[in-house]
């Protein structure tokens, strides 16, 4: 807000539980992909957000006009999404080895078009494996698959598809659901899945072309 003073911001404080949350996601990367490490991440990033809803006053949300409801609908839609995938994932790690995969083009774009409509992180896990399994099935791990130079070509196909086209549907982030909800709660039309998907092809059709043409 401004006024007599200048310009200032409420809520200001907010920024150090978001400084926490980062913090969550660099301790994880630190600790490394245990059970052990997941849950004291995810416990600290719940601690930072039940801290920030704790110490924001009623005044400051009701006038933002805040709402549970797409936090709920978010909620709803990725349970479902995860409980449905599961089996997909399986089943594509499954016949790893018979699919037709193997430039890092295939991979940006196999893993983009997933990422689309899925979840990206699970996605990226699942084609990064399949990767480490056709590019050097005497690796352990993803960090075997990037000291060689063809996987770690791989790898970053893999990274850039599960990044880049995330934006293309209302799914492929959590976010990006999330903004949309938020938006037709205060009066504002928003496009239909398809309409998105197609608005969003317009844009980034053509970036993903570049991608494909300099970098894979």
């Amino acid at each position: 807000m401004s006024g007599r003073h200048g310009l200032s911001i409420q809520g200001a404080r907010n920024f150090l539980f978001l400084v926490g949350i980062v913090a969550a996601v660099l301790l994880k990367g630190w600790m490394g992909d245990s059970t052990i490490a997941l849950l004291v991440s995810s416990g600290l990033m719940a601690l930072m957000a039940l801290l920030a809803y704790i110490s924001t006053s009623a005044s400051i949300r009701f006038e933002n006009g805040f709402t549970w409801e797409p936090v709920h609908e978010v909620g709803a839609l990725f349970l479902g999404l995860f409980l449905t995938m599961s089996p997909a994932m399986e089943l594509l790690a499954y016949h790893a080895n018979s699919l037709p995969i193997t430039q890092p083009w295939h991979y940006f774009w196999i893993t983009g078009l997933l990422s689309s409509f899925l979840d990206n992180a699970p996605t990226y896990a699942v084609i990064a494996v399949i990767a480490r399994t056709q590019a050097t099935p005497d690796a352990l791990n993803l960090e075997g698959l990037a000291a060689d130079p063809h996987g770690a070509l791989l790898l970053a196909a893999i990274c850039c598809g599960a990044v880049f086209m995330g934006a293309n549907t209302y799914i492929g982030n959590g976010p990006n659901f999330m903004v949309r909800t938020i938006a037709v709660s205060q009066g504002y039309h928003m496009p239909g899945f398809l309409a998105y998907l197609g608005l969003s092809m317009l844009v980034l059709g053509p970036l993903y072309l570049a991608v494909t043409w300099i970098l894979f």
